[in-house]
């Protein structure tokens, strides 16, 4: 068997820009979790008696990640102000590749956490609004 060299993207150096403020000390980004759903059209006919379905409406899903939290930092401090507002605000994920986005994003959590000898870390969730980013 021939030897390939892998061509997969490292996650060094990937952050999530706000405004043009980059978001600083993320530990970890997951998502986005895309989906779809999907309507059943299923009939006395369907072939084979299978169910069979349509394809739906489209869902970006939600954006996760992880930061070592400093209160004062401008990216941190915008977090807590993006969650107090109502509208969706546009962000960017770059990485090595380049940049994902803008998407357009609701802050839907920012949960911080104490532990004994740890830094404080906050996990931060955005909800993707519409199809900007994606398309």
């Amino acid at each position: 068997m021939s030897e390939i060299a892998s061509t997969a993207v490292h996650s060094h150096g990937s952050y999530i820009e706000k405004g043009g403020v980059q978001i600083a000390n993320i530990l970890s980004i997951n998502g986005p979790s895309r989906s779809k759903s999907t309507n059943e059209a299923t009939h006395l006919n369907s072939p084979n008696r299978f169910a069979e379905f349509k394809s739906s409406i489209r869902d970006g899903g939600e954006l996760g990640f992880t930061i070592n939290y400093v209160k004062d930092d401008a990216g941190h401090s915008g977090l807590l102000d993006w969650w107090l507002a109502d509208d969706a605000e546009e962000f960017t994920i770059v990485d090595e590749l380049g940049t994902d986005g803008p998407f357009d994003g609701i802050l839907t959590g920012f949960e911080d956490t104490r532990e004994t000898g740890e830094l404080v870390e906050a996990e931060i969730t955005i909800k993707f609004t519409g199809d900007k980013g994606f398309v």
